[in-house]
């Protein structure tokens, strides 16, 4: 009942679902690193009071090793998304708009962007 009512809003629909018993994870991924295990446990928790933080992820053994701490960096203030999604109904000509002028922005800033011209297989980028 607690997990429930820690989403808010979508607790009614959630109650209308059927209860199912859960499966462990040990047995859905058998092969699976049981650290890979917890980490997945503690980041799929239904309740978002008991799931870990992405710090705490990352904090995880799964990723001791291959974590660079140099390499990160933290949002000083919260991620806001684009305010057209904040819409209840959205068309999907600007969703479909809305997603191409996004996969263009990164390809127009990624520094190691290749683009090949066809039909002559000129490749850009290395110059």
């Amino acid at each position: 009942e607690e997990d429930v009512a820690s989403i808010g809003k979508a607790n009614e629909y959630i109650k209308t679902l059927k209860i199912r018993k859960a499966r462990p994870l040990e047995s859905l991924y058998p092969a699976a690193d049981p650290v890979a295990i917890d980490l997945l446990k503690k980041m799929l928790q239904f309740n978002p009071r008991k799931r870990c933080t992405a710090e705490q992820a990352l904090e995880h053994d799964f990723f001791k090793g291959v974590r660079r701490l140099e390499m990160e960096k933290r949002a000083d203030q919260p991620l806001v998304g684009p305010a057209f999604l904040d819409s209840h109904k959205i068309d999907m000509q600007t969703l479909k708009q809305k997603s191409y002028e996004e996969a263009m922005w990164y390809k127009n800033h990624d520094p190691n962007n290749r683009t090949i011209d066809a039909p002559t297989g000129t490749s850009h980028g290395d110059e």
